[in-house]
């Protein structure tokens, strides 16, 4: 499986690094996932000619973008990318999705897309900016990986989406910066149960 790292034109050298890093992070524990960085452009997903990116057509009135619509976008065109390809991108624009707020991030189960923003870290110090965005890819990922897709499986809950509930794992879900920053400077790690079911869905995809 090959993941495909890509970045929007707002986001500076330190947000850069500082995906490219929580990319390496990932595949430490996942050595059956390929990481390969898109030049740090953004995704060009239809018609170029027609300056077309992954943000065409989700900004909302009100300044944040729509997350679902740019995943859409994202993967709209993903087979033209050699082997079995995901694909994230890390933006400074602020998201939402549905009536959230905001999100921090989003990645369907199982699907081939997903999105990270930076835009709620900013004012952060310069370790919590990292901590806080390798955490959020980390877990972007894991939910494209389908990680507790066994609705049977224990230590998940679903009530906003798939979710793992034991302790220390980079997938409990997190919906304030509080939160985000205190599970972040913790290190989570993937749980057993998580990096199970995410080799699993690396192993059939290689089939």
């Amino acid at each position: 499986m090959i993941l495909y790292l890509c970045c929007d034109d707002q986001l500076d050298l330190r947000g850069r690094l500082a995906a490219q890093k929580a990319l390496s992070d990932a595949a430490r524990y996942l050595p059956e996932l390929k990481t390969v960085n898109l030049e740090n452009r953004p995704w060009t997903p239809r018609s170029p000619v027609r300056g077309e990116t992954c943000l065409t057509g989700c900004h909302r009135d009100n300044g944040q973008y729509d997350a679902s619509r740019i995943i859409n976008n994202l993967t709209e065109n993903l087979s033209i990318l050699p082997g079995p390809a995901k694909i994230l991108l890390v933006t400074a624009r602020d998201l939402t999705m549905g009536t959230m707020k905001f999100c921090f991030g989003a990645g369907r189960l199982g699907g081939r897309g997903a999105v990270v923003s930076v835009a709620r870290f900013l004012s952060l110090s310069p370790v919590e900016f990292d901590h806080c965005l390798s955490r959020s890819v980390r877990h972007e990922i894991g939910h494209m990986l389908t990680m507790a897709a066994d609705r049977n499986r224990s230590g998940t809950e679903q009530s906003n989406g798939p979710h793992c509930t034991n302790p220390g794992c980079i997938m409990r879900q997190t919906l304030t910066l509080t939160a985000l920053r205190n599970t972040a400077s913790d290190r989570e790690v993937f749980c057993p149960q998580c990096l199970a079911d995410m080799r699993r869905h690396l192993q059939a995809a290689a089939k």
